[in-house]
């Protein structure tokens, strides 16, 4: 069996990657890493009018919050391979075969003649029904053809492709697909500024590099069929091809887009970016997403990794992926799952890797309560910012404001006071009992006491368990914030 080879092959024509193209780029990963394979990252900077450099620092440094280490990349080249980056690659020898062996041909039609074409002919494409008519070296005598090249005339270099020929591929998820040339142009190899084209690039490279499995978006299912013309052309091994599901909008109507994510505010990306109006667009980092947390939300939008276990580590995730379980239709983003699974990844964090994010103010707690607090404040959190809301409450006395405490709640709570000494502090049922007998004692319901008892401690109507709260605080902590309380007018 071959070694499994996948890619990811950004084109840096703008200064983010949409959540999509980060998807594509997990799944290669995927494949390639559960099978023992390698996963490149190579960048397509043929669209010269669109470059933009700063898109390369962008995905090498999203590639680095995710924790994904390519085995080779335009940023960490495999020099055995060549250049990852395509503007640095030679192609020449490519198309010299082609046009050689009367695959492809010289296109000398100028803007205003294919202008001409589109207004003359409906839905016109150059192909093999039109090509006839137009100025190339298919019309032309081979004497015109040299003198216009002698002459530096501006020209492109076209594939010729056959007519009315099906094309059948099988599709790793979709199945057998056939597509008929008539629908195929002849796409331009070669641009008239001398840059070989994505479609003849792509499909080289992913030659030269061994590429295996091309994992994409089903938006480029209608230019598979030409891919294969050049593999055939050439004599090579066509690669695996696997069509991926679309990333939909939460309601199921459309494609998740940039416009459609702000309405629903889903970040677009992984990382912040300013956008073309200057402002500055939070991504899932700044959102405080556990990388993972936030790679385990997204392998899931339009995949099943066969078990009811949602969350996953990266191994898992690994060693569970398969092609013929990811979805053929589009799948609905959903933003309160992705929050949930972050929560998740939260509450499974160890304390100790917590500790940066907490407000640890002085040294009143031991280390043993000191994980009490952080527990309690895990299973109330979605993200690490949250955590502070907790702590916060065992660091600082309590602010009351617009709060009545009433007279069955002072009763209660004088009596705890002068028994406090018979509690057992270490012991939550100890604090329990104690002020349910007490409640007993008087007639009252221990639930009328619960709301002033908790705006006592920790200044509000929700919050961490009451028992283990004061538990936590010990008694010093406690008399003092129930007796600031009893005084309150």
């Amino acid at each position: 069996m071959k070694t499994v080879i996948t890619r990811i092959a950004p084109s840096p024509t703008s200064n983010y990657a949409h959540i999509g193209n980060v998807r594509t780029l997990l799944y290669n990963y995927f494949l390639a890493k559960k099978f023992g394979g390698k996963f490149l990252v190579r960048c397509e900077d043929t669209d010269r009018d669109r470059y933009r450099p700063e898109f390369l620092d962008y995905f090498k440094d999203m590639c680095d919050w995710l924790g994904i280490v390519p085995d080779a990349s335009y940023w960490n080249p495999d020099t055995t391979i060549g250049s990852f980056t395509q503007s640095e690659r030679d192609y020449s020898d490519k198309i010299k075969f082609l046009l050689d062996n009367g695959l492809a041909y010289y296109a000398f039609d100028t803007k205003d003649d294919l202008d001409k074409a589109h207004k003359s002919t409906t839905n016109f494409k150059y192909d093999a029904n039109t090509r006839t008519s137009m100025k190339n070296s298919l019309t032309m005598s081979k004497d015109d053809v040299d003198a216009a090249l002698a002459t530096g005339m501006t020209y492109v270099i076209r594939y010729a492709v056959p007519a009315n020929t099906d094309i059948t591929f099988t599709d790793a998820i979709l199945g057998d697909i056939t597509i008929n040339t008539n629908t195929v142009d002849d796409k331009v190899l070669l641009k008239s500024n001398g840059i070989g084209s994505y479609h003849l690039c792509n499909v080289c490279d992913d030659h030269d590099m061994g590429v295996t499995h091309v994992l994409r978006g089903q938006e480029w299912i209608n230019s598979t069929p030409f891919h294969i013309l050049l593999y055939k052309a050439f004599g090579w091994d066509i690669p695996t091809f696997a069509h991926l599901p679309l990333i939909m909008n939460p309601d199921g109507k459309g494609k998740l887009s940039k416009r459609t994510a702000h309405k629903y505010g889903i970040p677009i990306a992984p990382l912040g970016y300013t956008d073309d109006k200057g402002i500055y667009q939070n991504g899932w980092k700044d959102l405080g997403y556990d990388p993972i947390a936030f790679i385990n939300s997204l392998s899931l939008i339009g995949w099943n990794p066969g078990h009811d276990v949602e969350i996953m580590s990266m191994t898992d995730m690994i060693s569970n992926f398969s092609l013929d379980r990811v979805h053929k239709s589009g799948a609905r983003f959903d933003m309160d799952k992705a929050k949930w699974i972050n929560s998740q990844y939260l509450k499974n964090s160890t304390n100790d890797s917590l500790i940066p994010f907490i407000n640890i103010k002085d040294s009143r707690y031991s280390l043993e309560k000191l994980d009490m607090i952080i527990d309690l404040a895990k299973e109330r959190s979605d993200f690490n910012r949250d955590l502070n809301k907790i702590v916060d409450l065992f660091y600082n006395d309590p602010i009351i404001t617009n709060f009545i405490f009433d007279d069955n709640y002072k009763k209660v709570m004088s009596s705890f006071i002068d028994n406090i000494d018979s509690v057992r502090f270490n012991n939550t049922g100890s604090i329990k009992l104690t002020i349910a007998a007490i409640c007993d004692g008087f007639g009252i319901k221990i639930g009328k006491v619960m709301p002033g008892l908790r705006m006592a401690l920790v200044g509000g109507f929700s919050g961490p368990d009451l028992m283990t709260t004061m538990s936590i605080l010990d008694k010093t902590q406690t008399i003092k914030r129930i007796t600031a309380s009893l005084i309150k007018e």
